[in-house]
């Protein structure tokens, strides 16, 4: 191998496999595919180059080849363009035959993936020069998990030892991501509650290690350290991990974190290392190479395309020379080459973008309800006391302490009195979590589960949410209000600087195409935006959405007092709004703000009987022109659900009771005594009740007058400090999430549009969007709003869920504790998403003589070789799966000729009906032991999944 042919290959390899990568994760495991990949097409290559020349010197074939290749390959073995200097002279076609106009970026015809810092061990970095004070620093990333999607991370660094080294003293950190340590595999063998328990327990039998636990000690003076960082000493936790010779046993590292607690250890063992030097050695380490992750979606038309255009420019850059029938025989024997080259690369970016589309498994779901839910439902009360009486019950009221919705001397005598629900208790937040062996039951009350559901809260990548659910959400969306990041240097999503505007455009492309198709005809989708990228997102909109589709800008004053940036004080953001079919809206009205005029309560017209809205028939009570409510147990007996019958006699007994008492009962009723129903159910008529006018014994509410939305909003109510962060902060008690939109904002905006649906955020944050409907459900009761709320951040369990805990009690909150009892009676389900990360954690290489390229899920192995040499082709054969599926949850029947898959075998943690539900495209109406019943009446044996009878499921484990 002649030297530009060894330097090609080399280089070429360093291109496709991509930035090598240290830690766990599936990008590692992908990295080493394509290393096994490229080993296998070297060969194929080599010998077509030996097939076209012969003996044949190539001559400039590496030199043109590689030159080519090094243009359109990225350090994160990204196809695009990714080097294109003036010298090169690459070309793009940007321009339409419809449009005069073009929007184009680099990266237009990805798939973005992720952009994560490529953190790597560094042995031996240095602060100092001079020997004497001279320390050395190393940071392992071995133990790194490398991010799923683009979700917000920090570094954890853990301080695990010093040891000397040619005079100098080695500062030992592990690096790894913020809650990535985790203590609940020690939780389960240690029998121990907790990360303190399990510390505590540990440094017990620091001796002597219990079974199934390696103690790994790298250098920690344990005499040092304790787990409570007392008596003088350090306050020390572990690095906990898998041991990679024996996965069933688990590795611990005594460590000490935190710069305060490593300069008090480092002091006791005689070391002066300031906590400022500590966060300058972090500062120095985070400082690595960016890497963006793109997918193509057509890679080999790309490169042919581009690899023309390279062809034809330098046979146009040497027309002076006369080309001989050899010299063109040459090009045409570079171009097969490279065609060939390209369709080995493309194969494979072909299977990564099937991997990346493949519909993705629901996991770790549960659901949450208030009880008020369950009491309604026949059987409900008795589901009640299991709750109550269930030996994890402890820990759901240690949850609504922790919460700030109960208090520590909580009884929970107190939430049924006399076999009935305690009205103060009602809007209590139960989370099934706690309460898995009673889930079917709790959810097998509803007749009609998604129609019960008053939302979703999903942890996924969005655009793998949005791939996931669109069989079942599709055209059923009123209105898509989404916060983006707004890729400025403040913005919370780390992008490679080079391509910060295309890998922010391709990242809200990518999600656009898709999302747009879960609108309804009338839809709407509204994105909230900064001065710097409106420019960019309004043309990507009309792109997308079509410019006739385009409704306006509206600018909001978010920050009254300003916020410094590019030499002007900002205190506006913008709303860019197209319609999925402008010509289906009729009018987009808002709410007035300012004006207000008087409504009768008592309703009048359509849907104004009892017998239409039983439950709006009740007395109100008026004493000095201020409103009273009966008792709740008073209401719930005036009509009875069973028998759909009132009990006018009781209402009697009601009005003698309380007119004896000074009030005036007054009840809606009509010309003639016809008994009406008033405007708005019992309870928000409680929680309004002081905000109603009272005018000669008639009740008024004070409404808004409604007006054609401006293009500019002002108002104290659009606050984003005041009602985002603040509000936020009262509520949680804490400020974890930095920029949250003002409810009230979102609230305006969903109204734009009259109807009902679903509304999505797919960039949730902190949760806005779905407190907003849920605002919406209480002031409207005409309405019936759902949320979809996306979210990959960590925060989805820190911030959304808690948020929305929080919600069902009340909706005031200062300093995490509720100012009022209003809540909001809600049941939402929350689950994740099998991420593109999991495809490639499980993937492993299976070439065959058709398809090198072949990836298929891990195996875990057949029970002895002569059964994996006998049946796999057998397998493979009759049903067209991998030998990976036969072994990784694949039963086969051979006489029957039926397969099943046992998902569970794959994600123990698997919700299967979820995942049948988003990829059938039916909502689900019943959920049983052994089956689920769907909206549409047919029903699926969960025990018998066999992939005859239910083809569609093969699309969750292969492509």
């Amino acid at each position: 191998m002649n030297n530009k042919e060894q330097k090609f290959y080399s280089i070429l390899q360093d291109l496709f496999v991509g930035a090598k990568l240290e830690g766990e994760s599936g990008y590692v495991n992908l990295m080493n595919i394509k290393t096994e990949y490229f080993k296998r097409i070297e060969k194929n290559l080599k010998s077509e180059v030996k097939k076209k020349f012969g003996n044949e010197e190539p001559e400039d074939l590496y030199d043109k080849l590689y030159s080519f290749f090094d243009s359109y390959i990225s350090d994160g073995g990204a196809i695009f363009f990714s080097s294109t200097p003036v010298y090169k002279n690459i070309y793009s076609k940007v321009y339409s035959d419809r449009e005069d106009t073009a929007l184009f970026w680099k990266t237009a015809k990805l798939y973005y993936v992720k952009s994560e810092a490529n953190y790597k061990s560094i042995d031996n970095l240095q602060l100092h020069g001079e020997p004497e004070i001279a320390f050395d620093f190393h940071f392992d990333a071995s133990l790194l998990k490398h991010k799923q999607a683009n979700e917000k991370k920090e570094l954890d660094f853990y301080f695990t030892g010093v040891k000397p080294r040619k005079g100098k003293k080695v500062i030992k950190f592990h690096v790894l991501y913020k809650n990535d340590n985790k203590y609940t595999a020690l939780e389960e063998k240690l029998k121990a509650k907790g990360k303190d328990a399990v510390i505590k327990n540990l440094f017990n039998e620091i001796e002597k290690m219990p079974s199934g636990i390696i103690l790994k000690n790298e250098g920690i003076d344990l005499a040092k350290i304790n787990f409570k960082g007392d008596k003088g000493n350090a306050k020390a936790e572990f690095v906990v991990s898998e041991n990679k010779n024996t996965k069933s046993k688990i590795e611990i590292i005594p460590a000490v974190v935190g710069e305060k607690e490593i300069e008090k250890y480092l002091r006791l063992k005689g070391i002066n290392l300031s906590e400022e030097e500590i966060q300058k050695a972090y500062r120095v380490y985070k400082k690595q190479t960016e890497i963006d992750y793109f997918i193509h979606k057509d890679a080999k038309g790309f490169l042919r395309e581009q690899f023309d255009l390279f062809i034809y420019q330098y046979l146009a850059n040497d027309l002076d020379s006369l080309f001989k029938q050899e010299d063109l025989d040459r090009i045409k024997k570079l171009k097969e080459i490279a065609y060939q080259t390209i369709e080995y690369i493309g194969n494979f970016e072909d299977e990564l973008k099937k991997m990346w589309l493949k519909p993705k498994f629901a996991r770790k779901s549960n659901y949450v309800l208030t009880i008020d839910r369950l009491a309604d439902k026949t059987g409900g009360m008795k589901v009640i006391e299991k709750i109550i009486g269930h030996k994890n019950f402890k820990e759901q009221i240690a949850e609504w302490i922790d919460l700030g919705i109960a208090q520590k001397d909580f009884n929970k005598k107190e939430i049924l009195a006399k076999d009935k629900l305690s009205d103060k208790w009602s809007k209590l937040p139960i989370d099934t979590k706690f309460f898995k062996d009673l889930e079917i039951e709790i959810i097998g009350l509803f007749d009609n589960l998604d129609e019960a559901l008053d939302g979703r809260l999903i942890k996924s990548d969005n655009f793998q949410a949005l791939n996931t659910l669109l069989p079942k959400y599709k055209g059923e969306v009123q209105t898509i209000y989404i916060d983006p990041p707004f890729n400025t240097n403040s913005s919370p999503i780390a992008y490679v600087n080079d391509y910060k505007d295309s890998s922010w455009l391709t990242l809200m492309e990518n999600r656009l195409d898709i999302s747009r198709h879960f609108l309804k005809n009338n839809g709407i989708n509204i994105t909230a935006i900064d001065d710097v990228e409106l420019r960019y997102i309004t043309t990507l909109q009309d792109n997308v959405f079509g410019k006739d589709n385009y409704i306006t800008t509206i600018a909001s004053e978010c920050n009254p007092q300003g916020r410094v940036a590019n030499k002007v004080s900002q205190t506006s953001e913008y709303h860019v709004i197209h319609a999925n079919n402008k010509e289906a809206i009729d009018k987009l009205y808002v709410k007035k703000l300012e004006i207000k005029k008087p409504s009768s309560l008592k309703r009048t017209g359509t849907n104004s009987r009892r017998e239409e809205r039983p439950n709006r028939y009740y007395p109100i009570l008026l004493k000095k022109d201020k409103i009273y409510m009966i008792e709740v147990g008073e209401y719930e007996k005036i009509y009875n659900k069973t028998s759909l019958i009132f009990d006018d006699n009781f209402i009697n007994s009601l009005n003698d009771k309380y007119t004896k008492l000074g009030y005036n009962f007054i009840l809606p009723l009509g010309v003639n005594g016809k008994k009406l129903v008033w405007q708005r159910t019992f309870r928000r008529v409680q929680i309004e009740k002081d905000t109603y006018i009272v005018k000669d014994k008639s009740i008024f509410t004070p409404t808004f007058e409604i007006e054609i939305p401006k293009t500019l909003w002002k108002h104290p109510l659009f606050s984003n400090p005041e009602y985002g962060s603040e509000y936020l902060t009262n509520m949680l008690g804490h400020s974890e999430f930095e920029t949250p939109k003002s409810f009230y904002t979102i609230m305006q905006f969903l109204t734009m549009v009259e109807g009902g649906g679903y509304y999505l955020d797919y960039f949730g944050g902190s949760g806005t969007t779905a407190q907003a409907v849920i605002e919406l459900n209480k002031l409207e009761d005409e309405i019936e709003r759902k949320y979809l709320i996306f979210e990959m951040g960590e925060y989805f369990y820190s911030v959304i869920i808690p948020r929305l805990k929080k919600l069902c009690i009340s909706n005031k909150w200062k300093t995490g504790l509720p100012i009022n009892m209003d809540g909001s009676s809600q049941f939402f389900k929350y689950y994740e998403l099998e991420q593109y990360e999991d495809v490639l954690k499980n993937a492993c290489y299976q070439p065959t003589d058709k398809r090198l390229e072949n990836i298929n899920l891990k195996l875990s192995g057949f029970k002895n070789k002569e059964e994996k040499d006998n049946k796999t082709k057998e397998v493979n054969q009759a049903f067209a799966i991998s030998e990976k599926q036969a072994k990784d949850g694949m039963e086969i029947d051979f006489k029957k000729e039926k397969a099943r898959f046992t998902f569970e075998k794959l994600y123990p943690d698997v919700d299967i009906v979820e995942t049948i539900s988003n990829l059938e495209g039916k909502k689900i109406k019943k959920i049983l032991k052994d089956k689920v019943v769907f909206a549409d009446d047919t029903e699926i044996d969960l025990n018998n999944l066999d992939f005859e009878k239910h083809k569609n499921l093969q699309k969750l484990i292969y492509w």
